[in-house]
């Protein structure tokens, strides 16, 4: 019987890439760790320049009649949510260390510094004209922070409500002016400032 000297081919196997996988994966472990460097240090910057601002109007930033321009950097949670508890803590940290009206407003001043960074990303994310982000900034440091200062200074809430409303009309007008500047420079500042902003048109 003739032996068939045709070899037949074995069918060959493609080898997986798992050093590509994981070279993929490791770049995309540096990115990510070089994001969160950079969020954390830019956090430490917002921090830093509020208690910046607050110090340099402290003259007028604290008491029944105060405005408080710092406020306006709330308007950065529209673009970077992860600042909404740094600017919490920025609020927070200059009750504490230039407010002198005791641990009530330090806290109180902590949450509503919160509260009202969490609206201004809301806005954002329900995908309202961006406007609105003046409304947290202007409503919620007036009504919320006059709740616990009628009693501390011994004013009447409604007075102070309106006092403090009327102070915190220009930082909300900058905050949403702060918006639309940073919006408008997206494209340059997504080069070496990649991981800071995370908006879309």
């Amino acid at each position: 019987m003739p032996i068939s000297t045709k070899k037949e081919k074995m069918p060959q196997t493609q080898p997986t890439s798992q050093s590509g996988v994981a070279d993929v994966a490791g770049r995309k472990n540096q990115a990510d760790a070089h994001t969160s460097v950079q969020r954390l240090v830019f956090s430490a910057f917002i921090i830093a320049l509020y208690a910046v601002i607050m110090y340099c109007t402290q003259s007028f930033a604290f008491g029944a009649y105060q405005i408080r321009i710092a406020t306006a950097l709330y308007a950065m949670a529209y673009l970077c949510p992860y600042l909404i508890v740094p600017l919490g803590l920025s609020n927070l940290l200059c009750n504490l260390l230039f407010g002198g009206l005791g641990i009530i407003d330090v806290i109180g001043g902590g949450l509503v510094g919160i509260l009202t960074a969490s609206l201004a990303y809301l806005v954002r994310r329900l995908g309202l004209n961006e406007w609105l982000v003046a409304l947290p900034i202007l409503l919620v440091p007036g009504l919320g922070v006059a709740s616990w200062l009628s009693y501390l200074l011994g004013v009447p809430y409604p007075a102070l409500a309106l006092s403090l409303c009327i102070g915190q009309a220009v930082p909300a007008v900058v905050g949403v002016l702060l918006i639309k500047a940073l919006k408008s420079r997206l494209a340059v500042l997504r080069g070496p400032f990649s991981g800071l902003f995370d908006y879309r048109r």
